[in-house]
């Protein structure tokens, strides 16, 4: 089983989010030995923002795209390849808001 473990809080070790995806990943891998885990840290690297060479990349064919637009292009084709390659995808959201969310 492949896991993409997806981290959205830059709290850290504080990050009750964090703590829950992690417990997750572990019951995952209990349950399914040999598995793998991916983690996409979206605080500590976070995705670049879109700008015209990037937003060119992605509506160009990728055999067609110059150097340039391939380096524009690339964390959104190494996104999606974990995405496509996850069996299974764990997403880490902050707390508050799920707690904002379900008290209103």
């Amino acid at each position: 089983m492949n896991v993409l473990n997806v981290i959205s809080s830059p709290r850290g070790t504080d990050s009750y989010s964090i703590k829950l995806g992690d417990a997750i990943v572990e019951k995952l891998q209990a349950a399914n030995s040999g598995s793998t885990v991916t983690v996409r840290d979206l605080a500590t690297s976070p995705f670049p923002h879109l700008e015209e060479a990037k937003l060119k990349s992605l509506f160009t064919p990728a055999p067609d795209r110059t150097p340039e637009q391939q380096a524009a292009a690339k964390h959104s084709d190494d996104a999606i390849a974990e995405i496509q390659a996850a069996d299974v995808i764990v997403i880490g959201g902050p707390a508050l808001q799920l707690r904002h969310f379900l008290h209103a």
